[in-house]
């Protein structure tokens, strides 16, 4: 946690921000480089529903999970 907390404070961003960053990053590592469902991919990262994941990640990079799997592998 400290660890967390001082990355963060060199970011300049809050906790929250920080970890939600983390969380999209691994998102698409995840989405991009295995074949796991988008459903695993959310369970995973530790969102409630798929919906919940569908919404975060769109929210944050403009597109769906599925779409960006899709547009990772043409």
């Amino acid at each position: 946690t400290t660890e967390i907390y001082t990355l963060s404070l060199h970011d300049a961003l809050p906790i929250f921000a920080y970890w939600n960053r983390l969380r999209e990053e691994r998102a698409r590592r995840l989405l991009t480089a295995t074949d796991e469902p988008v459903s695993a991919v959310a369970d995973r990262l530790g969102f409630s529903s798929v919906y919940a994941f569908s919404r975060f990640f769109r929210a944050r990079t403009g597109q769906s999970p599925t779409a960006c799997r899709r547009e990772a592998r043409p």
